[in-house]
């Protein structure tokens, strides 16, 4: 399997992001019954995302030479986000429904999944 370049990687990690600080902020906030994620998590988490949408972004769009180290940045940050959306989940799993149990567990497997490929892409060693 061919991985993809770093660019596009930025790309999808901005948009991602982009579209995690959206959920949260609007859509997840706007039906926190329906969902039980205490609104100070979401919003804690969609201050996060919306960094990482900022910080990928700016790496997409100046498009770094030596960009290695910027992909390993992001990629464990989004780790790091993985294990605090995981630690929520596990605080709060008395007040959080089966359906905002199910979103968050979907969400960290799609993060981690492309943190994981950014850190092959950083890490892969020039032929």
């Amino acid at each position: 399997m061919k991985l993809p370049n770093s660019k596009t990687l930025f790309l999808i990690d901005s948009l991602g992001a982009l579209l995690s600080a959206i959920a949260y902020f609007f859509f997840l906030t706007e039906f926190e019954a329906l969902f039980g994620i205490p609104k100070s998590i979401l919003i804690t988490l969609s201050c996060l995302a919306f960094i990482y949408f900022i910080y990928s972004g700016i790496c997409y769009l100046v498009n770094p030479k030596i960009w290695q180290p910027y992909l390993a940045i992001i990629a464990i940050a989004n780790l790091m986000h993985c294990c605090l959306t995981g630690y929520f989940t596990f605080s709060f799993f008395q007040e959080i429904s089966k359906l905002g149990v199910l979103f968050f567990i979907v969400e960290i497997l799609i993060v981690a999944s492309l943190a994981i490929i950014e850190l092959k892409v950083a890490f892969k060693k020039k032929s």
